[in-house]
């Protein structure tokens, strides 16, 4: 409902009745260019393209529908040359911005899993939080003005060398075993500028079209102990051939030294 009324107001419609019930006929003719977060964008991109979409907290930056759906696509184009897919872990350990907006949903447009954690979690937690999910990669902040992370970045990936990939975001100084987010960030502000290719566009389209295509593949749970082997009896890993235990012997996540595989490549399906 919430969506509903923020979608008729930007409209400039009256609301509908707070107690008006939407069927299933409606979600599929009223709303049936909506069923994806990207459908939002796409359509207020197309409708009102000029109007003002984000505004960052101290003002400093804003963006409106039609750079804020040309970002995402380009942020998105990104990630997937980079080896994202859908069903692959994002954690992202940002405050609220701009550019933590603009990587969620360039996460949701290709199907990967966005799961953002607070920024007042222990290294303990965050490492847990890791272990837990096996993410392909961890967007966190870097170094700026009073705030230093680097204590966080080396107790992550002093105990997880298994993230993939990882992105120190707005900082002014390098951070050991990151990657600058400064070069994504370019890429943001050349589509804002310039407009984003075709072939990009294409790829995004491609992803999204994917996630509501039914390929019979059972559902694939949000976490599951020791993600990076699949090993379900006494079968060796699908990924590497590994000893490691069964999945049902193990009531917590497994230390990182179970499956030797740096990738944990039998965490989705190939």
């Amino acid at each position: 409902m919430r969506l509903i009324l923020f979608e008729w107001r930007l409209s400039s419609r009256s609301p509908p009745d707070p107690m008006q019930r939407f069927t299933l006929d409606d979600y599929n003719t009223i709303f049936a260019d909506r069923h994806l977060l990207s459908g939002i964008l796409r359509k207020w991109a197309a409708e009102r393209p000029n109007d003002t979409a984000l505004i960052a907290a101290d003002g400093s930056r804003t963006l409106t529908w039609a750079e804020f759906d040309r970002a995402t696509v380009a942020l998105a184009a990104e990630l997937l040359a980079r080896g994202f897919r859908k069903g692959d872990f994002v954690l992202t350990s940002l405050p609220f911005t701009v550019d933590h907006v603009l990587i969620e949903f360039a996460c949701f447009r290709i199907g990967a899993i966005l799961t953002p954690l607070d920024l007042r979690l222990t290294p303990a937690e965050v490492i847990r939080a890791v272990e837990t999910l096996r993410p392909r990669a961890w967007f966190a902040l870097g170094v700026r003005g009073p705030i230093d992370f680097r204590p966080m970045w080396r107790a992550v990936l002093g105990a997880c060398p298994g993230i993939e990939q990882a992105f120190a975001v707005d900082s002014s100084e390098a951070v050991d075993g990151a990657s600058s987010f400064a070069p994504l960030a370019e890429i943001v502000a050349n589509a804002i500028r310039n407009g984003v290719s075709a072939a990009a566009c294409a790829a995004v389209e491609a992803a999204e079209a994917a996630l509501t295509a039914d390929d019979g593949s059972p559902p694939v749970p949000l976490a599951r102990p020791n993600r990076r082997c699949s090993r379900t009896g006494t079968s060796p890993c699908s990924a590497c051939a590994c000893a490691g235990p069964s999945l049902a012997a193990i009531a917590a996540p497994a230390p990182w030294s179970i499956c030797p595989h740096p990738t944990w490549a039998g965490r989705r399906k190939p």
